[in-house]
């Protein structure tokens, strides 16, 4: 119950913080710059279960280490699965691929994003519709 709490607060203040790169006032500074890390996001299946798999390249000229988020929202905007990696390393340049798969069937929006490990945002949000069969 403790982790589901924790995960939660996680999803929460990313979203927070990440709403803030597309808002207005100090955040538009931020906004306008390129993120240190941009992806692109298809629907996939792997090993059997059907998903998002998400490409994450580090523009930026250092390593960095990473969580990745998946948040799921089904057809009336509720949230219904929060997935994540933690602490991948991302060598300058590099794109890495990660999967979130989801077991219940239906129409799913997905939005994906990087944090580094103290929890700054690193990306925007990649966002992509998923269909599970």
């Amino acid at each position: 119950m403790n982790r589901v709490l924790v995960l939660c607060l996680i999803f929460l203040c990313s979203f927070f913080a990440l709403s803030g790169l597309a808002g207005t006032g100090p955040a538009v500074a931020r906004a306008a710059q390129s993120p240190p890390f941009v992806c692109t996001a298809i629907w996939a299946s792997y090993i059997g279960f059907a998903g998002l798999a998400v490409n994450f390249t580090n523009q930026m000229q250092s390593e960095m280490t990473v969580n990745v988020y998946f948040v799921w929202y089904n057809p009336i905007n509720q949230i219904v699965n929060i997935g994540s990696q933690f602490n991948d390393s991302f060598t300058a340049g590099q794109t890495q691929t990660f999967f979130n798969a989801y077991q219940n069937s239906g129409v799913y929006d997905v939005n994906t994003f990087v944090r580094d490990v103290v929890g700054d945002a690193l990306s925007v949000s990649c966002s992509a519709t998923v269909t599970i069969p």
